[in-house]
């Protein structure tokens, strides 16, 4: 088992205050996990002092609503006189910060009662006895009172009887207030209290306080008690919390110092082992498409590795280190690839997979939080979310050969799918919809909020489709992980169960129609991607679905997400396995909101659970589910590294570089269970070769390497774009597009009866109905000018003084998109291999050591190979042909 140690001492970059009260606010360079070392002293005898630590993940003007100190309880104590001088009656156990403020009841002869049942005033009763306490206790943390009769001066008024002293008080808390200490005073000796005045401050900005998301929640605040005699620097050991900002504040004299070097953030994560490594560079050429891309996914890779360290909290991932530190089922599966790849994880899910087993409910469902509540019976939780039972113990079939798992925890396995497919029997669709989170954060919001309910009469079943797709999934895991365990009629049936449920998933979701799954425009990223992951739509509908998808990539979402927790993970992953992957480079490197790079762009160090923030973010600045598709999809597309074994025994390695959007060179470096595999490779300037590095270890037994074939860039002209629309009807809104490329210029802009009849280029302006040509033009260059698409209501309202009362306008607009860069592929490509030809353009050229065998695709020479270590280099003459994406 994994344990918990201290990864780095980081140092604050800035410090503001110190306050009014006297707090001091500190910045590290990072948001990361661990607790804080905070250099103070209480050299005051007798004295108690604190330290009040609050941190966070961003700063807020707002206090944090600080739940109130529990009352300290009353402090009661009875002593006999044992006439020999040595009873004495101490009170105290107020606590730090409190002290004595009321003398409730004080008796010296013969009380009666208890400090149980309470106390009265017997036959006897000296009558200073309560003063005399009071004088001696109020104002104090604690106090002793000798139960003597020379301490009340009393002659005694019961003589022969036993005498004894009972008193209670009542403790109060200071308040918060650093000036208030106990003092002696130099008169009468007795205690009381004083009012010590603090020291003048200098003027101090408005404070700022420390925030975590979750409705003003303040869970990560601390209370570090300074004994008397105290010198040491304080720790916390017990706990950790996720934070970038700490808010110290000392109450008494804690010898605390408002300066940079008075605290130290210890960085604290689990000790899992590095397994990957993946880097990438640019052309050199500063602020080049390259450069940029290089640094954004340099960048997010650095969020999404700080992100996972942060969330493995020993034997589990978790969702954050702040409000909740839960085991969130879907938080793990989404993620599950990419730390499978960047981390050791055969001990922490190994745990989690035991705990997991440790909570399934007697029908086999599972709660979607580990450790949680027993599902109950004919429970079926969210799917999507509890599925990472059998994705995960798969995962580990194919990345560690773990087949140990998956043998001790079959039987739990095929009780939670039984459990699934018992459901769907009873379901007239077939499938089984029960789902709760949905797409988490798809637009931003929460489940299934991405639905925007256009166009009229669209559907948007983000919940029930995301219970079907992980339905599918779990039977899809279910084949394989039998198949890995020899229970080949259990692996049949599996697989013939997820091809019906495959069918049926088209048939419910699929809306004819819009042509599309559900057809909302808000969730059309959300609903489309789940389909094409378990390669639902019909053979002659899938250009079209992925088409639709990329068109709302580029043209509707400007290459930004539009995707929650669920299909973030597969996104990218879609669009390059569909022919788009410049499509998925664009969008993995954009830095626009809202992004992965657009977090990056904000100076963000882990990845957070949410798309957008102002002021105040909707969820935690360090969850890692987000950020699992964009890693994994680094590693399986632009480094190519993927077993096609369990255990690594096969490999391929296909990598895509592109030299446009992606960047120039890549390095990667993967500790599988059968040795290290490396993929490294360097696009030329012009594009006229690549070079690809590939080692095999020796575990790996056969393998297949994708050498990609070189490209050059082209420069396609300046393209003329026209588009018109009525005012009313299915054609009240005018799109214009350019693809790809951008809208550089409107040339012709016309709300009225414009003349179209002589096509795109030559519209005309019918003077009889026109709009003010000037502001017309205005208003659509601002709408249109410099986007990918651009979308026009068609209406009078929007371009002023009607032209034409009662007749039906079109608003005509024509312009040009800017010219952009294309690829273009080799019509003859050559291939070496350590300096000596492998491929002549047609044919592989053997033998050749590690190499038996290669075939032409139209991206890439694809080689049969063996383990070792392999350099290629890929030449070619450029032709017209666009290169395969």
């Amino acid at each position: 088992m994994p344990l918990s140690k201290v990864l780095n001492e980081v140092q604050p970059i800035a410090m503001e205050g110190p306050y009014e009260d006297g707090s001091v606010l500190y910045t590290f360079p990072k948001n990361f996990v661990g607790t804080v070392r905070i250099n103070a002293r209480n050299t005051a005898p007798g004295q108690n002092a604190t330290l009040e630590v609050l941190s966070g993940e961003w700063t807020s003007p707002t206090p944090p609503a600080m739940p109130p100190p529990p009352p300290p309880p009353a402090q009661c104590g009875i002593v006999p006189n044992d006439f020999k001088g040595r009873s004495v009656l101490q009170l105290g156990g107020c606590g730090v910060g409190a002290y004595i403020s009321n003398v409730t009841f004080a008796s010296y002869d013969t009380p009666n009662g208890s400090c149980s049942t309470g106390f009265s005033q017997g036959d006897c009763n000296a009558p200073m006895s309560y003063d005399i306490v009071a004088a001696a206790c109020i104002g104090t943390p604690k106090c002793s009172v000798p139960a003597m009769d020379d301490t009340f001066s009393v002659v005694d008024p019961c003589p022969g009887k036993k005498k004894f002293l009972a008193v209670q008080v009542q403790c109060t808390h200071t308040a918060g207030d650093p000036a208030k200490l106990i003092a002696a005073d130099t008169d009468g000796g007795a205690r009381k209290t004083s009012d010590i005045a603090s020291a003048k401050r200098t003027a101090a900005p408005q404070a700022k306080y420390p925030a975590i998301s979750g409705g003003g929640k303040t869970q990560q605040f601390e209370i570090l008690h300074l004994r008397p005699g105290q010198t040491s620097a304080l720790e916390t050991f017990f706990c950790w919390h996720g934070f970038q900002y700490v808010l110290v504040t000392p109450r008494g004299t804690t010898g605390f110092e408002p300066e940079l070097n008075s605290i130290t953030g210890l960085e604290i994560n689990t000790d899992m082992v590095p397994t990957g490594d993946i880097s990438f560079r640019g052309d050199g050429a500063p602020g080049s498409r390259r450069e940029i891309a290089a640094a954004v996914l340099n960048g997010i890779n650095t969020m999404t590795l700080s992100s996972q360290r942060s969330n493995v909290a020993a034997y589990m991932p978790t969702d954050c280190p702040t409000r909740e530190k839960h085991g969130w089922m879907g938080d793990a599966l989404d993620a599950s690839e990419e730390a499978l790849y960047n981390f050791g994880m055969l001990p922490v899910h190994t745990a989690f997979f035991q705990t997991m087993v440790d909570n399934q409910g007697p029908n086999g469902d599972l709660p979607s939080v580990i450790p949680g509540g027993i599902p109950k019976n004919n429970s079926c939780a969210d799917i999507v979310w509890t599925s990472a039972f059998p994705q995960i113990v798969n995962m580990h079939v194919l990345c560690y050969n773990n087949t140990r798992a998956a043998r001790r925890h079959w039987p739990a396995l095929v009780r939670y799918t039984e459990n699934l497919i018992d459901t769907a029997a009873n379901s007239s669709v077939g499938l089984v919809e029960c789902d709760q989170w949905g797409d988490w954060l798809c637009g931003n919001t929460h489940a299934g909020e991405c639905c925007s309910g256009l166009p009229a009469n669209s559907s948007c079943p983000v919940l029930p489709e995301m219970g079907s797709f992980g339905y599918i999934q779990t039977l899809h895991a279910m084949a394989d992980v039998a198949t890995a365990l020899n229970e080949f009629n259990a692996s049949k049936r599996y697989a013939t169960l997820a091809a019906t449920a495959t069918s049926s998933f088209h048939g419910v979701f699929y809306n004819p129609q819009f042509g599309a799954y559900g057809g909302d425009a808000g969730a059309m990223q959300s609903l489309t991607v789940p389909a094409l992951v378990i390669n639902s739509p019909p053979a002659a509908l899938k250009s079209q679905i992925v088409n639709d998808l990329a068109h709302n990539v580029a043209d509707v979402a400007n290459y930004t997400l539009e995707v929650g927790a669920v299909t973030s993970k597969s996104l990218l992953n879609v669009l390059s396995d569909n022919y788009n992957h410049v499509a998925a480079l664009r969008l993995a490197t954009t830095t626009a909101e809202p992004s992965w790079g657009n977090w990056w762009s904000r100076n963000a160090t882990t990845c957070w659970e949410t798309w957008h923030w102002d002021t105040t973010p909707l969820g935690s600045l360090n969850h890692i589910f987000l950020c699992g598709g964009v890693s994994e999809w680094q590693w399986k597309y632009l480094a190519g590294i993927r077993a096609t074994a369990p255990g690594f025994s096969s490999v391929t390695i296909a990598p895509r570089p592109d030299g446009i959007e992606g960047p120039s060179q890549l390095t990667a470096q993967y500790r599988s269970s059968a040795g290290l595999i490396t993929s490294a490779w360097n696009v030329s300037d012009n594009g006229a070769s690549i070079s690809l590095r590939a080692m095999l270890p020796t575990g790996v037994r056969t393998a297949t390497i994708e050498v990609p074939k070189p490209f050059q860039t082209v420069v396609r002209p300046p393209e003329r774009v026209c588009s018109s629309a009525r005012e009313s009807g299915a054609d009240g809104t005018l799109s214009l597009s350019c693809g790809a490329s951008l809208i550089e210029n409107i040339t012709f802009a016309d709300f009225g009866t414009p003349d179209l009849s002589r096509g795109c280029g030559a519209y005309r302006v019918n003077a009889s109905c026109a709009s003010n040509a000037s502001s017309t033009m205005a208003l659509v260059r601002r709408a249109c000018l410099g986007k990918h698409t651009c979308l026009l209501n068609v209406t009078r309202l929007a371009f002023g003084p009607d032209p034409c009362n009662h007749v039906v306008k079109t608003l005509a607009v024509a312009g040009f998109c800017s010219g952009v860069n294309g690829t273009v592929v080799a019509a003859t490509t050559v291939v070496t291999e350590g300096g000596k030809t492998v491929w002549d353009g047609a044919h592989f050229v053997g033998p050749h050591p590690g190499l038996t065998n290669a075939t032409e695709t139209s991206s890439a020479i694809v080689f049969s190979a063996a383990n070792g270590q392999f350099n290629f280099v890929s030449t070619s003459t450029p032709s017209t042909a666009r290169r395969g994406e």
